[in-house]
């Protein structure tokens, strides 16, 4: 049975009902979290029509900040020559889900290296779910009418215009696929702003510099991820109730994971340390910005893997873990800014009206216009794209 199909059976699986349910009822992440639907929500295959819910849960905008992951493994801090932070981890030790979590939620994060999609952190991903969820929460509260979305946090405020659309359009596609269409693209936006503020000067955790993770390698494809992962739960039943949410997020991760090709533990490590000298150094300390020596700058709308074996020339190809033996292909992800000929930038608009930090503020359009627009991102990556070249060479946006 496809549990899409019984709202009421999935609320047995994830434990909304205590009645009702049979007392040995035991679900997997297998239940509701297939792989044919995984490999949809990845774009393997065609997707198939969202669960329609009559009255989709309301839920706040998620603040607090998931503190995970500089790259590399075993890193020190500068001052702090004993501690280190291990960084790496495996699939099967993430645990639970919870929407909007901080650091005492019970979550467990870190980076798991895929064979597919190359290095993951799943804080990353966790958080571009959340929002990406939220987005679509909201819209789905007015679509096809105007609404403005207002968030605070990453460094100011972030501003959702969404201008009417037409009837015709959602009949067309649906109020469920057009709110996924619309909240992925701005979580897309949301996501590129979140390392551009963190390069210009913007502190999740005041003083401490955030330079030295913006734009590393495992980034973009852990955010592309994230919001794959929110819009497929979203379609998938996490509408009817946060509990579902949470408990579908949790489900739908791991099973993300193992369509990637997840790596045990201490494959991850060795693979960590193979990139020793390629993409991060040993031989500096957080939060130096030089620890991380690769960047994956966004070229478009694909956000493609780094694996291990794209950091080596072909003649020198390293020992990869025996879960990637048979050389899988990678996966890319492609973040959409259309749904069929509707283009979304033309009926949403996104800004970013940076707090009091304003480290950028000398890149930032005009002193008259504090604002940030999608239209200026390009240049500010380019800014950046600059400045990390300046700082870690020629070549270092690219794996090899």
């Amino acid at each position: 049975m496809n549990p899409r199909s019984s709202p009421r059976l999935m609320a047995c699986a994830l434990g909304v009902f205590t009645l009702g349910c049979a007392a040995t009822w035991k679900a997997g992440p297998e239940l509701y979290a297939p792989l044919d639907h995984v490999a949809a929500a990845l774009g393997e295959v065609r997707a198939e029509e969202p669960l329609r819910v009559e009255t989709p849960i309301v839920v706040a905008p998620p603040t607090a900040v998931r503190p995970c992951c500089a790259f590399g493994v075993d890193l020190a801090f500068t001052g702090l020559p004993v501690y280190r932070e291990g960084n790496v981890t495996e699939a099967s030790r993430l645990g639970r889900h919870f929407y909007g979590a901080g650091v005492f939620e019970g979550e467990h994060n870190g980076l798991v290296y895929t064979c597919r999609g190359g290095w993951i952190d799943t804080a990353h991903a966790r958080e571009n779910a959340d929002l990406t969820f939220f987005l679509i929460s909201q819209l789905l509260q007015h679509l096809p009418e105007p609404t403005t979305i207002t968030l605070d946090g990453e460094g100011g405020t972030r501003v959702v215009v969404v201008k009417a659309v037409s009837r015709e359009l959602v009949a067309r596609w649906g109020r469920e696929r057009l709110a996924g269409a619309i909240a992925s693209w701005v979580a897309w936006q949301f996501a590129i702003w979140h390392e551009l503020a963190s390069w210009f000067g913007h502190e999740a955790l005041p003083g401490y510099s955030e330079r030295v993770s913006t734009f590393s390698p495992e980034d973009l494809y852990s955010n592309a991820l994230g919001i794959r992962l929110g819009a497929a739960v979203a379609r998938e039943g996490g509408l009817l109730s946060r509990t579902n949410y949470d408990a579908l997020t949790a489900a739908w991760l791991g099973s993300m994971l193992k369509l990637l090709g997840p790596v045990e533990l201490q494959g991850a490590r060795d693979a960590m340390h193979q990139l020793d000298g390629r993409w991060w150094t040993s031989k500096r300390t957080l939060p130096d910005v030089r620890l991380v020596t690769r960047r994956a700058l966004p070229t478009g709308l694909v956000a493609q893997p780094w694996r291990l074996e794209d950091a080596f020339p072909p003649e020198e190809s390293p020992p990869l873990p025996s879960a990637c033996a048979a050389r899988p292909p990678a996966l890319p992800l492609v973040m959409h800014d259309r749904l069929g000929d509707f283009i979304i930038s033309e009926a949403v608009e996104v800004s970013w009206k940076p707090g009091a930090w304003n480290g950028g503020g000398v890149h930032w359009p005009s002193p008259e216009r504090k604002e940030i627009r999608s239209e200026d991102l390009p240049r500010l990556l380019s800014v950046v794209h600059d400045e990390l070249e300046a700082t870690l060479g020629k070549g270092f946006e690219k794996p090899r």
